[in-house]
């Protein structure tokens, strides 16, 4: 199952790094399907929300990163990749102007 998820993963990165966001975004999203562990959900949720932003669907991404958050809470997450979630939600609220 690891190895389908690293294959998934490395698909849909493959396509971010060609600008192609929203396939990139489907590629991430059916990584879901074979994530075993929370840091793995985690992360293919923050790079979903990094898809979002990148075609400015601020809502899409902000989904994602509460997403990520909460699967987040109660577990030893990586601090570089609380820390992207973090500048990713910051991102998100100041292009929806939620500055609350």
């Amino acid at each position: 199952m690891l190895d389908e998820y690293q294959t998934k993963k490395e698909a849909a990165k493959i396509l971010f790094t060609a600008l192609k966001y929203n396939e990139a975004f489907v590629a991430y999203r059916d990584t879901l399907d074979v994530c075993n562990f929370k840091d793995e959900l985690v992360t293919v949720y923050s790079n979903m929300a990094m898809c979002s932003i990148k075609v400015h669907k601020y809502e899409q991404a902000l989904v994602c990163v509460n997403s990520a958050l909460e699967k987040s809470t109660g577990s030893d997450i990586n601090p570089e990749v609380m820390i992207k979630l973090k500048y990713r939600l910051a991102l998100c609220l100041a292009h929806l102007r939620d500055y609350d």
